[in-house]
């Protein structure tokens, strides 16, 4: 059996995207923490949070659809 017979490629743009969106996501985890008190600081969390798990659903549409 092939060993690259279930590689998915990683094209170079997807990559780049990926980690944009994680060093915002991560961002704005660390600034909304930082301001936790404020209703702004729980509302850039939910950003951070939401934009980590909107990339593990992007990963796993496109492993699935290959």
């Amino acid at each position: 059996m092939d060993a690259t017979a279930h590689f998915i490629p990683l094209d170079p743009t997807s990559l780049f995207i990926t980690l944009g969106i994680i060093v915002f996501g991560m961002f704005m985890l660390g600034i909304g923490f930082t301001i936790r008190h404020r209703p702004v600081g729980v509302f850039l969390m939910w950003v951070g949070t939401l934009s980590m798990l909107s990339i593990i659903g992007y990963r796993i549409y496109i492993a699935t659809s290959v």
